[in-house]
């Protein structure tokens, strides 16, 4: 009997010693997923996603989305492009999601398809499911249009993205549902193209007065997403159910909220649920109505976008959470960058300020219900990077211990 006792308390300690090498605790190891998932795109309509136990009955539980944003990836093979495909496949093997949904400025430049390429790897190498919205800088200064991009986009095996109706504006307006037990839709992803930015043509084709700057959601498109969500509510027993839209470009809304849920004067018009104000909102100067449609239906509860690198909040607002997604941008501009001695003096000093890259968990049940994924909270996603992060320019300091 003392025998088995010490081969148990072995085993226990090997166990916990292989976690301290993994920088993990128990808690924060995600378990396999006890339900198989399954994605069914039918003959006509639209595609939808059932979980189902060992018997093959469909059952009844979250939905999980791991969230990203602005990549800015350049080609496949830098120590840049190295460094955040590693941190993201960190995140998605730690947390296992459902699905993965990244929104915009992914692949840019003249090596956009090399890094598309790079990019799907790592799905396929987890067998992952993702889907993507463009950004204002998907196609730039590239060889390859966004309609392109796209097209490449749908013809990877585990990429659910696709390209939408050709009669309306952009590329990548499609919806993917969710079903529960009784065969009835719980849950809508709604997935649109912001565009790039304003031109006079555009403009004046929707009848706004020009101006310059980010794009904004086209009257077409917000046609379609009432049109749309008006035929999943006559199709689903009349139910409306709730929905996320994913978008790059924050609506104009955005800033209001935000405005509201610091005035103290006037409490209750909005909430911070959490996160912080880094920069200005850059939304599009023309508010084409979006976010009025958003409260005429009454189905989606949270819209989440990328485009501003360091704002990481989530405001509720009419009901709304209008909530920024947390970014990996080393290739661009963030926050750990070596110039920025300031917000890093602030940090050390122990104020709540916190570096934004990292990763958005969206949990679809009841609620759908945003939560951060901080880098520095997971300083295992940084370790054995130490060559990436210096071409990155991270300073050192500021990474977690």
């Amino acid at each position: 009997m003392r025998k088995y006792f010490v081969l148990i308390v072995l085993v226990i300690f090997v166990a916990s010693f292989a976690l301290a090498l993994s920088g993990c605790t128990p808690e924060e190891i995600a378990h396999e997923p006890d339900f198989t998932l399954n994605y069914t795109e039918p003959e006509s309509g639209i595609p939808y996603f059932t979980k189902t136990n060992s018997d093959g009955t469909v059952v009844d539980t979250d939905f999980r989305i791991l969230n990203f944003t602005d990549l800015h990836l350049h080609d496949g093979t830098s120590s840049l492009t190295y460094l955040t495909l590693s941190i993201m496949e960190r995140h998605i093997q730690r947390e296992k999601p459902d699905l993965v949904v990244i929104t915009g400025d992914i692949c840019l430049g003249s090596l956009a398809e090399e890094a598309q390429i790079a990019l799907n790897d790592v799905f396929e190498r987890n067998s992952q499911y993702y889907a993507i919205v463009l950004g204002n800088h998907d196609g730039e200064g590239s060889s390859i249009s966004r309609e392109e991009l796209i097209t490449n986009y749908e013809n990877f095996p585990f990429c659910l993205t696709r390209r939408g109706p050709s009669d309306i504006y952009g590329y990548g307006n499609y919806v993917i549902n969710i079903k529960g037990s009784t065969g009835q839709i719980v849950n809508s992803l709604v997935f649109m193209d912001s565009g790039d930015y304003t031109t006079e043509t555009k403009c004046q084709e929707y009848g706004f007065s020009y101006k310059s700057g980010y794009d904004f959601i086209k009257p077409d498109q917000i046609d379609w997403y009432k049109t749309t969500l008006d035929s999943i509510k006559e199709s689903n027993g009349n139910i409306m159910p709730k929905s996320a839209l994913f978008i790059h470009i924050p609506l104009y809304e955005y800033a209001d909220a935000f405005d509201l849920s610091q005035d103290n004067e006037n409490p209750g018009q909005a909430t911070l649920v959490y996160g912080q104000h880094m920069e200005k909102e850059c939304s599009s100067k023309i508010n084409s109505g979006m976010f009025a449609a958003i409260l005429e239906k009454d189905s989606t509860k949270l819209v989440i976008c990328g485009h501003d690198h360091v704002n990481d909040y989530c405001v509720e607002y009419q009901g709304v959470k209008l909530t920024y997604s947390q970014s990996l941008s080393y290739g661009s501009y963030f926050l750990r960058a070596n110039g920025n001695l300031k917000s890093l003096l602030v940090l050390q000093e122990g104020s709540n300020l916190t570096f934004p890259d990292g990763a958005t968990l969206l949990t679809l049940g009841a609620d759908i219900t945003p939560s951060r994924l901080l880098n520095q909270d997971y300083p295992q996603v940084f370790e054995g990077l130490e060559e990436e992060i210096i071409s990155a320019n991270i300073n050192p300091a500021s990474l977690p211990e």
